[in-house]
């Protein structure tokens, strides 16, 4: 079987500008882009760019795969959201793992390698980047998941994704819709005292900080 890599970034928070997408056509005649997104997939030859720098200036996420093991992931963060503190638990389990900073944000670059995977069962990597892409979704309904556990630790569970939507909408602003969410959820559960006292103290943060 020929050798197969597949090279796929996404954009989450920047659209990429015509002339970020020229600078990027100029790196392969292969490549296939968006204006979220760079794909690129070799039978031979090998990919110009360096993924590192591609990451620090246009893109959050970065995907590497190849039909002989290696995985590659990249993502790129607001240092603001992310405790350091609490990544060696999450990222001790891959085989070569970086973070570093750039700017505001930090990178963590993960490496995996699987000598032993079986040609007719490994994954090209399609679709894997659009469904970590679209995990903001996923977040509204845990929200409504800690809700109704109705107790203190379920609230808790909720406050803490809300605080991160929050600073997430911030940053991309799209705080109008971040705000007519909550919104709504203030609605949904208004019999919750508990929930409603719990929201209002991060929200008191939030105009203290």
């Amino acid at each position: 079987m020929s050798e197969y890599q597949s090279y796929e970034f996404q954009a989450l928070h920047r659209p990429l500008g015509e002339a970020d997408r020229e600078a990027l056509r100029a790196l392969s005649g292969r490549v296939r882009i968006t204006a979220t997104s760079f794909t690129n997939h070799y039978q031979w030859g090998d990919f110009k760019g360096d993924p590192r720098q591609l990451m620090e200036r246009w893109f959050d996420l970065h995907l590497y795969v190849t039909n002989w093991g290696t995985r590659r992931l990249m993502m790129r963060l607001p240092r603001r959201l992310v405790e350091r503190r609490l990544l060696a638990a999450f990222l001790g389990k891959v085989d070569w793992v970086t973070v570093r900073e750039r700017d505001e944000h930090l990178i963590i670059d993960m490496w995996r390698e699987n000598d032993e995977e079986e040609y007719e069962d490994w994954d090209d990597g399609s679709g894997w980047l659009d469904a970590l892409a679209q995990r903001g979704a996923a977040v509204w309904a845990e929200v409504e998941t800690e809700i109704a556990r109705r107790n203190a630790a379920g609230y808790d569970g909720a406050a803490v994704p809300l605080s991160d939507l929050r600073a997430i909408a911030a940053e991309e602003g799209t705080e109008a819709d971040f705000t007519r969410r909550l919104a709504a959820i203030r609605d949904r559960h208004a019999r919750k005292q508990r929930f409603l006292e719990r929201l209002n103290g991060l929200e008191g943060g939030r105009r203290a900080g």
